[in-house]
């Protein structure tokens, strides 16, 4: 079992802040590239490689691969839903590059995974999974929120519920297009398939799944580059989701913070 790990990113273009987007995917590289165990290949995707990740590389390739296919999205002031359409169809586009451009470089690759560009993995991520065995897929229910502003942690067992990093998926419910069109995405489980209903997919189409119990996966929030951050419109909703955050703290130790590269 090997795992591509395709992490797409964010346009600079389209960025609040474009150094907290590039900080916090070097941050999300380190992590891919701390585990434990090897079998895996990565690649982050986008339109703007971060400074800092231009001379990264894995198994002596570069990490981060070229888009190209078609321009970073254009953000609509008055229209949100819009926004969020788009930002999903660039971020599945990019996940799509990367599966071309990993299945291309190592063909040993029987899993892929998609990692939003500020969530992290626990070190022990990859070599939990193969340590469960050949699964057709897995789903990630337990699992961190990070808060970074506050330094503040909430665990979750609903975690595949919230954060699109959440699925393993064998290749074999792939089919890698040979050329890139905004339609692409459609094709492939991560892009037809909300992360909400992965569970549901699994199950309706009698594939075998794995859920892991340990906390494999850190969904970083509240970073102001956050596509969710746009459903929070209202000081009321932010007032909620702070409360919220506060009442349901969780204490980490020092050694679990670091397996997360923190």
């Amino acid at each position: 079992m090997k795992i591509g790990i395709l992490i797409p990113l964010k346009a600079k273009a389209v960025a609040k802040n474009w150094q907290e987007v590039a900080n916090s995917a070097y941050q999300t590289v380190q992590s891919v590239l701390h585990q434990t165990n090897s079998c895996f290949s990565v690649a982050l995707v986008g339109h703007d490689c971060p400074e800092n990740l231009t001379q990264v590389t894995h198994a002596g390739k570069p990490v981060f691969v070229p888009f190209d296919a078609f321009p970073p999205p254009v953000v609509n002031p008055t229209d949100e839903m819009l926004n969020q359409k788009n930002y999903e169809i660039d971020r599945c586009s990019k996940i799509l590059k990367g599966m071309q451009v990993l299945a291309e470089r190592d063909s040993d690759i029987t899993h892929w995974f998609a990692l939003d560009a500020d969530d992290l993995l626990h070190k022990n991520f990859v070599s939990t999974l193969i340590k469960a065995g050949d699964h057709q897929g897995f789903i990630i229910e337990n699992g961190y929120f990070y808060f970074a502003k506050w330094k503040i942690f909430n665990a979750t067992n609903e975690f595949y519920y919230y954060c699109g990093s959440s699925a393993v998926i064998s290749q074999s419910l792939f089919t890698i297009p040979d050329t890139l069109t905004k339609d692409s995405y459609r094709g492939m489980p991560f892009g037809a398939i909300s992360h909400v209903h992965m569970k549901e997919y699994f199950e309706k189409n009698n594939l075998i799944y794995f859920i892991p119990q340990e906390k494999l996966l850190m969904y970083v929030r509240a970073n102001g580059d956050n596509i969710s951050d746009g459903y929070l419109d209202s000081g009321y909703k932010k007032l909620r989701a702070f409360a919220s955050m506060l009442a349901k703290y969780s204490y980490l130790s020092k050694s679990e913070k670091k397996a997360f590269g923190l």
